[in-house]
């Protein structure tokens, strides 16, 4: 089971993704503790997109199968170093608490660049521990 989308970079369409996201996994009765963690993890993602991309739309898909959500997201933007973020929130920095936090939201995230474009990967298990 997946759920496409793609929104420009207008508050307007920030929010109506982060509701087709939230209405998805209600759907599927994805339990709550999980469903607010991917949820919250998706929202920083699309405002990192948003604050932080080069134009053109951000593509994302959230499917769900396996034991797990995987949340994908692709937009244009150039290299930047995931290393250089905080590594917990006892030392916090200027930038990168965004990627700290949904570090701690998920159980896997990745970024990949290529071609002048971001590939973000997120994943969460079904399981609470």
């Amino acid at each position: 089971m997946s759920l496409k989308g793609m929104m420009s970079r207008t508050n307007d369409d920030h929010a109506k993704a982060r509701e087709a996201v939230a209405q998805f996994l209600e759907e599927h009765r994805v339990p709550e503790r999980i469903r607010f963690d991917v949820q919250l993890a998706v929202g920083e993602a699309s405002a990192n997109a948003m604050s932080y991309g080069e134009g053109g739309n951000v593509v994302w898909r959230l499917s769900l199968g396996r034991g797990r959500i995987l949340f994908e997201m692709e937009y244009r933007s150039q290299p930047f170093r995931t290393e250089a973020a905080p590594q917990d929130f006892e030392h916090p920095s200027e930038h990168g608490r965004g990627i700290l936090l949904m570090r701690a939201l998920t159980d896997d995230v990745e970024y990949k660049f290529s071609r002048g474009m971001v590939h973000l990967s997120m994943m969460k298990k079904l399981t609470i521990p």
